[in-house]
């Protein structure tokens, strides 16, 4: 990994000081998500594959850290993770069908910057395009071993339920960014916390096939309720 040149593009140029940043979410999430399940694959496949993530990476700098998204900037990015994706040798039209949600949820991100609230979609809406990119390593990685490239809702449902407790984790460091897609804070933002008893049901009705998040998403919420309403009564 160390020896691999960053995939800068000169259509958004990331700043020298932010690449160690982005180099080392994409090794977490390499390591974590992907490489158990390529084992078998070539050293270029596995770098192909980290210059994806990478790449993804950039697209998630330019939402958080500009105000106004230029469409132009934005498909060049996209088109340039295309590319990265076509020397795995899938197609042209597979890629399209990949990226999809993760285009999806950029429309999500650019729309907020024009006063549409995060908080204006259900949360299986919000969080399914959210969590594209997990979705996309799944079927990137059955894709190069012969399998179908989709995922099963169950596994839909696991990736939300991941990416809610990522929001709840990540409530703090996000309060320093104005650009972020946290949905909870957004909501806290709004003062509209009935909202948050939302994800309490959402985690409650699918605690049953998915034993683990539920609980630590209805805790996660209730403590973020908590201190809610202590700070208020402190002011």
């Amino acid at each position: 990994m160390s020896n691999e040149v960053f995939p800068q593009n000169p259509v958004y140029p990331i700043p020298e000081g932010d690449i160690p940043v982005i180099s080392n979410k994409v090794q977490y999430v390499f390591t974590k998500y992907i490489e158990p399940y390529v084992s078998n694959v070539s050293e270029d496949v596995k770098k192909w594959l980290r210059e994806i993530e990478t790449k993804i990476y950039i697209i998630d700098h330019y939402g958080e850290h500009n105000k106004d998204i230029d469409p132009v900037i934005l498909n060049a990015l996209f088109e340039d993770v295309s590319k990265s994706m076509q020397k795995l040798t899938i197609p042209a039209d597979v890629c399209e069908i990949l990226l999809k949600d993760l285009k999806d949820y950029a429309t999500i991100e650019t729309e907020a910057r024009y006063g549409k609230r995060f908080a204006n979609y259900s949360i299986k809406e919000f969080y399914e395009k959210k969590s594209a990119d997990l979705r996309m390593h799944r079927h990137m990685i059955r894709y190069l071993n012969g399998e179908k490239a989709e995922s099963t809702e169950t596994e839909i449902i696991q990736d939300i339920l991941e990416d809610i407790y990522d929001d709840i984790k990540d409530l703090e460091e996000d309060k320093k960014d104005i650009y972020n897609g946290n949905r909870i804070l957004d909501i806290l933002r709004d003062e509209n916390t009935e909202k948050l008893n939302e994800y309490i049901l959402f985690a409650q009705d699918h605690s049953t096939e998915h034993p683990t998040w539920p609980n630590k998403i209805i805790n996660g919420i209730k403590k973020i309720l908590d201190n809610h309403v202590t700070e208020h009564l402190q002011n």
